[in-house]
């Protein structure tokens, strides 16, 4: 069925009838899973500047992206805010520089804007991208939008485990940050689901941090040093 309906949907869209950049349809459509599409929103300037015609309509080019649609697991993107390094880099991975029209019994290898290879397999049904189902197809000014059910990683980032830093856990009933080793100064940070740093403090050797009583949801801590820049989604009671 999912099969039937994005090849038969993929020839009746046109880029033109479709007003928003592809940047901005993702942040923007109920469809996208909430916490990444928060993910975009804190680095969306980021994006733009490493790939400035991404969100442009009169791009040379068109782009399509695969965004994680509103059925992914939360833990799947707090591993992709954990991950150290820019995020940027990480999200890169889910835009293809050019029209991609699935059609029936293909198996393609395709290289996403971050120069990284990504793996379309259409013999399944679903079709899929690295084993992923996609689930549906959206339209943008200069290109489209697949969503699929889970987010996908880059060749390389196998072992998420292997590529995150526990330096800091929670205490929610003591309202404290613990770090377990600081090596360098820094700053923490928590930041809401509006983007908004509602907490910050710099760091030399304190093992721990006292943070305000925050209201339930899901924020941001975030730890910077010169050197590293870490970040972890927590869901506060």
């Amino acid at each position: 069925m999912y099969r039937i309906f994005i090849y038969c949907l993929i020839p009746f869209i046109g880029f033109s009838q479709c007003e928003n950049p592809i940047l901005d349809v993702a942040v923007i459509t109920d469809e996208g899973d909430d916490d990444f599409q928060f993910v975009i929103n804190l680095f969306y300037q980021g994006l733009l500047e490493d790939h400035p015609n991404i969100n442009d309509c009169n791009s040379p080019n068109n782009y399509t992206m695969f965004l994680p649609n509103d059925n992914v697991p939360s833990a799947s993107v707090s591993q992709l805010i954990g991950l150290t390094g820019d995020v940027t880099d990480y999200l890169s991975y889910y835009f293809y520089p050019n029209d991609l029209l699935l059609e029936p019994n293909q198996n393609l290898t395709i290289e996403m804007i971050d120069g990284n290879n990504a793996f379309v397999n259409t013999f399944t049904t679903p079709p899929t991208i690295n084993n992923i189902e996609i689930s549906n197809v959206i339209c943008a000014c200069n290109g489209l939008i697949y969503l699929i059910d889970d987010l996908i990683w880059a060749p390389g980032v196998i072992n998420i485990n292997e590529h995150r830093k526990t330096i800091f856990t929670i205490d929610q009933s003591l309202n404290m940050i613990n770090f377990q080793s600081i090596k360098e100064k820094g700053t923490v940070s928590i930041i809401n689901l509006n983007g908004q740093i509602i907490f910050t403090k710099k760091l030399s050797k304190e093992s721990q941090v006292k943070i305000p009583k925050l209201n339930q949801g899901e924020y941001i801590i975030n730890y910077q040093t010169k050197n590293n820049n870490i970040s972890k989604l927590y869901f506060f009671k």
